[in-house]
């Protein structure tokens, strides 16, 4: 459920794709936030982040974390006080968070936002996420760019029918490292098939990446894929 968490690095790192949607699943019973706050489009100042896109949709804050500098994790209430040399992961969703499962038109939000000089940060440049695929059957798409520099971005996409998922991953590692994870029920696709939610995972690739470089970019094509 919590991306980039370092304690689930060193112990689950294999299962991270899998696991932490699976969790999303599983820990419906944790104690959501009372933040009450709602983002559509994007969040801006965002922990260093001028603009944070979203896909369509209202998000609710449901749970976010800062991580310190000594690699201690505290409680965020809201969003209001984003500290740009501050580091943070969190989860918000479209729809009604007290019943995610049941409310098949939900889409989660998993991220990440780990601050250059943070352990965290160091320790992942140190590898891609895209690599570590648990199950190759469930591997829709993938997509690593490195750079000269070392800096990277990466995207995978993963299908799981057993839990009724797809997850979509876009990752980046420049100064800072960002990790987001969209994940989408499958019973609210049109077409729940590998090719087509391979392409509308490159399309979200492809705009994710216009967004996060300051180009003009659209999501509203995403809503074409689902009933």
């Amino acid at each position: 459920m919590i991306i980039l968490i370092s304690y689930l690095w060193s112990n689950a790192m294999r299962m991270k794709n899998k696991l932490l949607t699976i969790l999303s699943f599983l820990l419906i019973s944790v104690t959501i936030s009372q933040a009450n706050e709602t983002f559509s489009n994007n969040i801006s100042d965002f922990y260093g982040i001028d603009s944070f896109p979203l896909l369509p949709g209202e998000y609710n804050f449901v749970f976010a974390d800062e991580i310190t500098h000594d690699g201690s994790f505290q409680p965020v209430d809201n969003f209001n006080n984003s500290r740009p040399n501050s580091s943070i992961q969190g989860e918000i969703r479209t729809g009604n968070i007290d019943a995610y499962i049941a409310d098949g038109n939900s889409i989660s939000l998993n991220f990440a936002i780990l601050q250059d000089g943070s352990t965290e940060n160091d320790f992942r440049k140190t590898f891609y996420a895209c690599n570590v695929v648990r199950d190759p059957t469930e591997l829709v798409s993938t997509t690593i760019e490195v750079f000269d520099d070392n800096s990277f971005v990466e995207f995978c996409a993963f299908k799981s029918p057993e839990f009724n998922f797809v997850s979509y991953n876009y990752n980046f590692c420049t100064d800072k490292c960002v990790e987001l994870q969209y994940t989408f029920f499958l019973t609210n696709m049109k077409d729940p098939s590998k090719d087509v939610l391979g392409e509308l995972g490159m399309r979200i690739y492809n705009n994710l990446d216009r967004a996060f470089n300051g180009i003009y970019y659209d999501f509203n094509f995403v809503d074409t894929y689902l009933k």
